[in-house]
């Protein structure tokens, strides 16, 4: 062999060492930071309760941030995050991303624990549904609205466009309707009621929720576990699979509009919900808001969870990221589209 071939060759086995140097390191750091999880294992959720089978709910690959676009992606977005928190616009946000069709996530804080607030009526709602299942004529029944649930002291900034009507009947289709569209509280209440724990706590404990942290806790949940609930939808792999269409059916009409759905092109379809919490002792709130956007040709999922004193900031926080996450995910199919055409 020449001495400019051997020199080739040389270089060529240098750069694959590098590359695989640098892989190994990209790794290391990763698992240090536990960002892949245990090991760098996919992470499996899967339903309780049998003998013999095992259902598989939902599964989470490990993360890809060595993805460019996801990387990049990544650090738009806390960017975005970084100048609202220098502004003081707010305090601290998490944000889960991931392409419902071949997995690549990221996460950002997507480990802190928030208090869920309403977003608590898409895991109730999926109760209901399953229900329901098993009782097909139940969302037909018909309940009285009798008394208010005013009385209790949960807080709502953002009120429900619609109330129910004292004495009025609501079929237990349209106060699930009310309760995830208008995230009312007394339609949530009168579902709660008539379904009764036992059915709640099933069901929340199916869905790895933990009915001590429910019903006891503030702050248990974080924005990657929430996603969870959606992506139990989108693959319809708890309700069936007319209950799971009928959910997302229902979230998509939701009259939140000033988060996610503000940040993107009118007309596109997002199956969402937002949920608000405001901590009376110190005066901070929380909003937040979990949805799947079905972007012309890639659906994603993209959920942000922030602390703040300011609803309006944190809303319009939301609003950002979520236009940040559409004009990548746009820009980037339109630029596969192009070289598919174009024969690259």
């Amino acid at each position: 062999m020449s001495i400019p071939a051997i020199k080739k060759y040389t270089a060529l086995i240098l750069v694959f060492i590098a590359g695989a140097a640098l892989g190994l390191l990209i790794n290391i750091d990763c698992l240090k930071n536990n960002k892949y999880g245990a090991s760098g294992q996919v992470e499996e959720s899967r339903l309780k309760g049998y003998e013999f089978i095992s259902p598989l709910l939902d599964y989470e690959k490990p993360a890809e941030f060595r993805h460019k676009e996801v990387y990049e992606l990544k650090k738009k977005i806390e960017k975005t995050i970084s100048a609202r928190i220098e502004r003081g616009e707010v305090i601290y946000v998490s944000v889960y991303f991931r392409d419902l069709l071949n997995g690549p996530w990221l996460g950002i804080n997507e480990k802190e624990k928030f208090a869920p607030a309403s977003l608590l009526k898409v895991p109730i709602m999926i109760a209901c549904l399953k229900h329901a299942e098993k009782n097909p004529d139940e969302l037909s029944v018909k309940l009285r609205f009798e008394k208010s649930y005013g009385d209790k002291p949960v807080f709502q900034n953002i009120l429900p466009e619609k109330n129910l009507e004292p004495g009025a009947y609501y079929t237990f289709e349209e106060l699930i309707y009310r309760m995830i569209v208008y995230s009312d509280n007394e339609a949530k209440d009168m579902l709660s009621d008539y379904l009764g724990d036992a059915v709640l706590e099933g069901v929340f404990t199916d869905m790895g929720l933990s009915v001590t942290d429910v019903y006891e806790k503030t702050d248990f949940i974080s924005v990657k576990e929430y996603a969870s609930f959606f992506r139990i939808l989108f693959n319809a792999s708890y309700l069936g699979r007319d209950m799971s269409e009928k959910a997302l059916r229902i979230l998509s009409e939701s009259t939140f509009r000033s988060g996610i759905v503000a940040g993107m092109p009118g007309g596109t379809v997002v199956s969402h919900k937002f949920g608000e919490r405001k901590n009376q002792e110190n005066q901070t709130l929380q909003l937040h808001e979990c949805g799947i956007v079905y972007h012309r040709d890639r659906p994603y999922l993209i959920c942000v969870m922030t602390y703040g004193r300011d609803f309006m900031a944190q809303a319009g926080l939301i609003k950002e990221i979520s236009s940040v996450v559409y004009g990548e995910v746009d820009e980037y199919y339109s630029n596969q589209a192009r070289k598919i055409k174009e024969g690259r």
